[in-house]
């Protein structure tokens, strides 16, 4: 999803997404009945993204939002190297620092701090870059590792929405419905806790988090507006959770998926629409 795909898409839904909801206002006033939980079908005429908006190899979609065109490269059996490669080919953010979950030992309260080249230090202002070596650690449960999705230059490779609370599941199913009927590619990762969601999307390029954020946002209110009763009150967050990097800082960060100690407890994986973790 490139940027002129984006803007494109972002464009087109804002101003559907304003149709949409004055006729839904129109119509409550006119006949005084509530829209059904259940009803939030899309029809065609109304919040359109168009093809031109989606990943270009996502050619045709399940009910699932699984892409049925691209034939599976890597399974189980790949080397490390390959899997490592295609992770990192997915989770791209900023790469010269990254930051690492620590349990503080009086509180026993998790947090997580940038990792530094001499942890010791700690006056020291040289961080440990995101490299191959990190993602593998993580992957098998060494380290918590957690990406700071803005670049230096206020961009970002990928949109995720944080869920959590009661409702996540039913909101993320309304959001998996919206972005499948329209045949945008997603991807929903069960959190840590298991008591949330993370709904991912990547871009193919480099994009202004302003954008990717807006795209968020509106994807929020449309599902939103597809059903009046649904508040949406698990949404917690976006990631990247600012439109530019704060002037010496790193901005928000968001724990990378698929760490070993999680996924045994069947956490931080990723699930269908029955909310059921992946085979591999």
């Amino acid at each position: 999803m490139n940027y002129e795909d984006l803007l494109k898409a972002y464009n087109q839904l804002e101003k559907e997404n304003k149709q949409l909801k004055k006729q839904v206002m129109e119509f409550k006033n006119k006949y005084e009945i509530e829209i059904e939980k259940t009803n939030y079908q899309i029809k065609e005429n109304e919040i359109e993204l168009t093809r031109n908006s989606l990943v270009k190899s996502m050619k045709k979609t399940t009910n699932n939002g699984i892409n049925l065109n691209v034939q599976p490269l890597l399974n189980k059996y790949s080397s490390s190297s390959k899997k490592v490669e295609l992770y990192q080919s997915l989770f791209r953010g900023r790469n010269d620092s990254y930051a690492k979950r620590f349990v503080h030992s009086k509180t026993g309260k998790p947090g997580y701090a940038p990792a530094k080249l001499k942890p010791w230090d700690f006056e020291s202002k040289e961080y440990a870059p995101l490299d191959s070596r990190v993602i593998e650690q993580h992957l098998r449960g060494e380290i918590v590792a957690g990406i700071f999705p803005i670049c230096l230059d206020d961009t970002c490779y990928f949109l995720a929405i944080d869920l959590d609370e009661a409702e996540w599941q039913r909101d993320a199913s309304i959001l998996r419905e919206l972005c499948t009927n329209h045949e945008v590619p997603i991807a929903i990762e069960r959190s840590r806790s298991g008591n949330g969601a993370h709904i991912w999307f990547f871009f193919e390029e480099a994009l202004p988090a302003k954008v990717a954020r807006k795209m968020g946002t509106l994807l929020i209110t449309a599902a939103m507006s597809l059903n009046h009763q649904i508040d949406f009150k698990s949404y917690d967050r976006l990631f990247p959770n600012q439109d530019t990097l704060p002037k010496g800082g790193f901005g928000n960060l968001i724990a990378l998926p698929l760490q070993k100690k999680a996924r045994i407890d069947g956490n931080s994986v990723f699930i269908d629409h029955n909310f059921q973790e992946f085979e591999d």
